[in-house]
């Protein structure tokens, strides 16, 4: 079968398995990040990975927000992935399972058909199709599909939008971490043992799926912070409780060594940095973690960008 999913939407996995995160003090999805040493001031937003349509986001937003920026940041420079695939073999390869494994046998009987079961009723695929892929890409294709269902034709992401805007303004794009590394924090940093049981825990929520993007979709749209990351989160499942490293893998760690990244960088730019909005809140979310380095960091209401 030809591997082919959209960045976004692979990256979304990383907030299927969310968890809770304290929202105490968020207010917005922009914030001013100022180095009061330099007095460079960047803007830092909170972005939907996956939105039904472009209408979420005002275009003009987008154009004015990035207009005092000397260059964009996202997770990943998405001029490495070919629109609409995955960019290399490498990529790929990372998904499969090695030829001595096969997705089959990390299940039970019972496990097996009840996933079957539920990929035929949301998707009318059999699982046997991705017998030859580890669990993790398996739930990234399944949701791909599910979106895809519930957004039809319309979908796309802040980060694409804003990526969309830098090229027109012809602003420098730096990516936080390369799409192999994301890729291989998914698929390799995980155990194949805990794959499975994000897998079995994504069936059981699969149903629900469109009906959770379509609603976080619209809290994006209305700016309904705390709702948008409640719904992005939905509550800590049991694998969540098991798998406890799963937050600090996906999340925590990721946004430390980003925060590494950014520190010199904004000191010396004016930046707009665009990522998942989950990264943004909690005690090791970007926001808590660029004040404890010294940055002076506020909330912005998305008005006042586009005010005339």
């Amino acid at each position: 079968m030809r591997l082919s999913v959209p960045i976004t939407i692979l990256t979304t996995s990383l907030y299927l398995f969310a968890g809770n995160t304290d929202t105490a003090g968020f207010s917005s999805l922009l914030w001013e990040v100022i180095d009061p040493v330099s007095g460079k001031k960047s803007y830092l937003l909170g972005t939907m990975h996956v939105l039904c349509g472009e209408a979420s986001v005002s275009k003009q937003f987008i154009t004015e927000v990035i207009k005092p920026a000397d260059a964009v940041v996202l997770e990943i420079d998405l001029g490495e992935i070919k629109l609409g695939g995955l960019a290399n073999p490498e990529l790929a390869r990372r998904m499969r399972l090695p030829d001595t494994i096969a997705l089959k046998d990390l299940f039970s009987t019972e496990e097996w058909n009840y996933i079957d079961s539920v990929m035929r009723a949301t998707t009318e695929i059999e699982l046997t199709k991705f017998n030859s892929l580890k669990p993790m890409a398996v739930s990234t294709f399944w949701l791909n599909m599910l979106v895809k269902d519930a957004c039809g034709k319309k979908v796309t992401g802040v980060e694409k939008l804003v990526y969309k805007a830098a090229l027109k303004k012809k602003k420098p794009i730096i990516g936080l971490e390369t799409a192999t590394e994301q890729i291989s924090i998914l698929m390799d940093s995980i155990s194949l043992r805990d794959q499975s049981k994000l897998l079995l825990d994504f069936a059981k929520e699969a149903s629900k799926v469109g009906q959770k993007i379509m609603e976080a979709d619209s809290l994006y749209s209305t700016g309904d912070v705390r709702g948008l990351i409640r719904a992005l989160q939905g509550e800590a499942s049991e694998v969540w409780l098991e798998v406890d490293s799963l937050r600090k893998l996906l999340v925590d760690n990721r946004n430390k060594r980003w925060v590494k990244k950014l520190k010199p960088l904004l000191k010396e730019n004016s930046l707009l940095i665009a990522v998942g909005a989950l990264h943004l809140v909690g005690e090791n979310g970007l926001v808590n973690l660029l004040r404890q380095e010294g940055f002076q960091v506020y909330p912005v209401s998305m008005e006042v960008i586009t005010r005339p």
